[in-house]
């Protein structure tokens, strides 16, 4: 009987262990699922790190697939950048991101996604000597897996950033060197990457204008597949806002040349004035090649 007894025991406490397990997966799973809400509670963010982040877990295989989920991790990121202010979320959420980088695998996870909402954090918390010191292991251990981070962050200005936080905190900081020794090292290649960019984003615009300018003057359809998304997402994609003033390359008048700009200064009480002979007044708009022009007016 008492052998008996102990095995009903240990058949009870192995159902309690796995019913707390179950329990265990499913508000994990839930908690992932709200990271997509728009609005997430501290406490969503900071349980999740609980789960994920404590070692007595033994909900190994469950953390694995989460710190493996792009989605979950660009949900993270996103948080990272809507509650910037918040240090508790803040630092629940990088002990996250750590445990991601844990598991690290190339090409699995767009970690260069991360890297400005961190400076950005660092920025807003510049005065907070922890906060500051653990963004930049974090952003140490991420260049030292992979120099394309490294290289993101020299184009970001981490440098910049680097320099702020020792002016606040001297030499307290560490890895701060290593970090921009790590930066500095991959300068000649974001600047290759730059002119790579560009020079691929203007023949993309070039062919864009070409194709316009062959719509406009055959009156034929653009028989380009995805055509509309490409240009699309090249407008999405540009950093460069084209302002209205900028469609001309310059502007030549017949005399008065030094009163030429009050033609395009946008202000009705200055003018341009001609002076001359009857027949010798003109005008001339030199156009940006590719400019469609729908309506010109003299006022």
């Amino acid at each position: 009987m008492g052998s008996s007894g102990q095995r009903d025991s240990f058949s009870y406490q192995e159902k309690d262990c796995q019913e707390q397990l179950d329990l265990k997966d499913t508000e994990l799973q839930m908690l992932v699922v709200s990271l997509k809400e728009l609005t997430v509670t501290k406490e969503v963010i900071q349980t999740l790190e609980q789960l994920l982040c404590d070692d007595a877990s033994q909900l190994e295989e469950e953390r694995r697939q989460v710190t493996h989920s792009r989605d979950t991790y660009q949900d993270l990121v996103r948080l990272m950048e809507q509650h910037r202010a918040d240090r508790a979320v803040q630092l629940s959420i990088l002990r996250i991101l750590n445990k991601f980088l844990d598991n690290y695998q190339e090409d699995m996870l767009p970690w260069h996604e991360s890297i400005e909402p961190c400076l950005s954090t660092m920025t807003a918390l510049i005065n907070d000597r922890e906060v500051v010191q653990l963004f930049i292991r974090f952003l140490y251990r991420l260049a030292s897996l992979n120099k394309d981070y490294a290289v993101v962050m020299c184009r970001l200005g981490t440098k910049e950033a680097l320099v702020k936080a020792l002016d606040k905190h001297s030499t307290n900081l560490l890895l701060v060197t290593e970090l921009r020794d790590l930066i500095s090292d991959c300068e000649k290649y974001a600047s290759l990457y730059k002119k790579m960019t560009t020079s691929v984003l203007a023949g993309c615009i070039q062919m864009v204008l070409g194709q316009i300018e062959e719509h406009r003057r055959s009156h034929q359809p653009i028989n380009i597949p995805f055509f509309d998304v490409f240009l699309r997402n090249l407008c999405q994609g540009s950093s460069v806002e084209l302002k209205e003033d900028k469609c001309w390359e310059k502007v030549e008048v017949s005399s008065n040349h030094h009163r030429a700009s009050k033609l395009t200064d946008k202000n009705p009480k200055t003018y341009w004035e001609s002076n001359g002979c009857t027949g010798s007044h003109f005008i001339n708009i030199y156009m940006h090649k590719g400019v469609v022009i729908r309506w010109v007016g003299v006022r």
